[in-house]
């Protein structure tokens, strides 16, 4: 039955799965697929560039009062100048801050510091009013804390220690949105539009109906694993449907012209070898 159905029929619907499976993979939460091949590309790169230009920018400005004074308090000597390094963490993703510290006498001190995420509440008691009338206050920001992989303490411990209890610096919604984004690109999830879109999943649903399957984006819930399944399935179904009828319409036509009857009623001769007389 499914033989008699024209090739083309069967390309065709091959090639449509492909669209219709990538809106389906659009539809799909954003993080329903890992991209491990993001660090890679130029999306990453350029808003790396940009998260370390903000955020350094940001540290000049907010954190360089109260680290030098809580540099003077550990060093005994302020310092001349301190330059910031953001970047991030090849195994957490978590944003970092080196603070290169330039001291009078010449002395250089590296600081390797974690941005830890904070929300910070501002309660302040208004005593003008009978009964008096509290009022909070939300923002967000980090705070400075010491990265010392597996030791204990490092040379940043102290300074951190000093900071306290006023290791909290306010940061804009610019920053923590552009942390937030970054860390996520980092980790190949795809929160953000910048990963979900049509253009990748239609890449994605190319290389699962074709059965190449490269692996450089991972469906992570049930959902998109079941869909993905689904269209690889049909992949290998449709192949063979198309072969068949194919091979079918091939067939017929070599019935219409006559070159299967001219080939069973052409004669065949055999050679027989005449066995020598004794």
């Amino acid at each position: 039955m499914f033989a008699k159905v024209p090739s083309i029929i069967w390309g065709g619907f091959y090639m449509l799965l492909i669209p219709l499976f990538a809106v389906f993979y659009t539809c799909l939460p954003g993080e329903s697929f890992y991209h491990s091949t993001i660090r890679h590309e130029a999306m990453y790169k350029r808003d790396h560039e940009a998260f370390e230009h903000d955020v350094e920018a940001w540290a000049n400005v907010v954190i360089t009062p109260r680290l030098s004074a809580a540099l003077e308090q550990v060093y005994g000597s302020k310092p001349a100048e301190i330059h910031y390094y953001a970047g991030y963490g090849p195994d957490d993703f978590w944003p970092e801050l080196v603070a290169g510290v330039d001291f009078p006498d010449g002395t250089h001190k590296g600081l390797d510091f974690y941005l830890g995420g904070m929300d910070h509440y501002t309660i302040t008691k208004d005593m003008a009013f009978d009964p008096p009338r509290f009022t909070t206050e939300y923002s967000e920001g980090f705070d400075l804390t010491a990265k010392c992989g597996d030791a204990a303490e490092c040379e940043a411990t102290p300074v951190e220690r000093a900071l306290k209890p006023d290791n909290y610096f306010i940061a804009t919604r610019s920053i923590n949105d552009r942390v937030l984004k970054l860390r996520q690109l980092a980790g190949g999830l795809n929160y953000g539009a910048d990963l979900h879109t049509f253009g990748r999943m239609l890449y994605l649903s190319a290389v699962t109906l074709t059965t190449v399957g490269y692996g450089d984006i991972v469906p992570l819930t049930d959902t998109a694993r079941i869909a993905v399944a689904c269209e690889a399935i049909f992949g290998i179904v449709l192949v063979g449907l198309f072969l068949n009828a194919l091979a079918y319409e091939h067939q017929a036509r070599r019935s219409e012209t006559g070159e299967d009857s001219a080939l069973s009623t052409t004669p065949v001769t055999k050679n027989r070898i005449a066995k020598p007389r004794s």
